[in-house]
């Protein structure tokens, strides 16, 4: 069985960094997200835009399809030209939208997510197609809940536990057991400050808009490379999409017979 490097390469370059310059939380802090993104004003986050997220929807909203792609993308093409392919319609796609919208920055892997998704289409329609269908259907009505309601039980189990330690401060002091009291005191203020970059998190992935045209310029760069630089690959998945329009064709002829 091969290996797909390239997922294995995206998913390491997505978490490790994510979950490292979060400190293991759920959320980046605010001045983390703002100095990685990208814009016209802004060309420092030009490749890191790419491999960092609002919050933990938007991470998984990427990761999952950018894994499951390029790993259908790879049986048609080499590992470095499913990376080449993600980065380099992530950054042509963000260099061309924030051309034509000079004042928005983004962050995030969707417009390579796109890429990809247009080049495994092109290249293995059998297997990207009921992708593009179901994955947003899984996406929407299971990833998304499912994250959700961890994330609100992170919050309440921190929530309590600041009220715990509120509790045991106000009981050592009242025994003059200062010293500890001190100590639950620092605790506690690294789990509230753990808990209001989360909560702020939450907050800010659910105001953070989506834009449709940098995803669509993505898919653009992506079909792009696929027809100047791999038209084997290209003439392959043409033989796969006449395949499946006969496949539908004598479906059709089944169901009007019946």
């Amino acid at each position: 069985m091969k290996i797909p490097w390239a997922a294995l390469v995206f998913a390491i370059a997505l978490l490790v960094p994510y979950f490292w310059l979060s400190g293991g939380a759920l959320y980046l802090p605010d001045d983390a997200v703002n100095s990685l993104a990208f814009g016209a004003s802004q060309w420092t986050g030009a490749f890191t835009h790419m491999f960092f997220h609002v919050g933990l929807n938007h991470l998984l909203g990427n990761l999952i399809p950018l894994v499951l792609f390029a790993v259908v993308l790879e049986e048609a093409l080499a590992w470095f030209n499913v990376v080449f392919i993600f980065v380099a319609s992530g950054f042509f796609a963000s260099v061309l939208f924030s051309f034509l919208n000079p004042g928005a920055v983004i962050i995030g892997s969707s417009a390579g997510v796109s890429g990809l998704m247009a080049a495994a289409t092109m290249v293995k329609p059998k297997k990207a197609l009921p992708l593009l269908i179901a994955l947003p259907l899984l996406v929407m009505f299971v990833v998304f809940p499912v994250s959700n309601i961890f994330v609100q039980w992170q919050l309440d189990s921190k929530n309590a536990q600041i009220s715990s330690m509120e509790q045991e401060v106000t009981t050592l002091v009242s025994q003059n057991r200062t010293d500890e009291a001190a100590q639950v005191t620092e605790q506690m203020k690294h789990v509230e400050d753990s808990y209001e970059r989360e909560y702020g998190g939450w907050q800010r992935e659910s105001s953070t808009p989506t834009d449709f045209l940098v995803h669509a310029f993505g898919a653009l760069f992506g079909a792009g490379f696929i027809a100047f630089f791999r038209r084997d690959a290209l003439q392959e998945g043409y033989y796969e999409f006449q395949d499946l329009g006969r496949q539908f064709r004598e479906k059709l002829d089944e169901i009007r017979h019946r």
